[in-house]
């Protein structure tokens, strides 16, 4: 598993913590099929944390998120994200 997802447990609770800081469009991407396929493997409601601090959210890395939510819509109950900032 990428350095960059972790899974960590809260009051008895599995989170799946992404740090996407600094990260350029690339490894966004990645990161993001990288999820996804933990997801879907374990296959199980998940909790998950996402940090964006100082990232840009382009097209393409829109694409792989819309992609990520329709794919694991099913399994995910709760999402907080992290250092949002307006859109550029």
């Amino acid at each position: 598993m990428n350095a960059r997802i972790q899974k960590i447990k809260y009051k008895g609770t599995d989170i799946i913590k992404v740090d996407y800081c600094h990260c350029k469009e690339a490894e966004l991407i990645a990161l993001t099929i990288e999820h996804k396929e933990l997801i879907l493997k374990e296959n199980k409601i998940s909790f998950f944390l996402a940090n964006y601090e100082h990232t840009f959210g382009t097209a393409n890395y829109m694409k792989a998120a819309k992609d990520f939510t329709e794919s694991t819509r099913h399994l995910e109950r709760k999402e907080h994200f992290l250092a949002l900032q307006a859109p550029k």
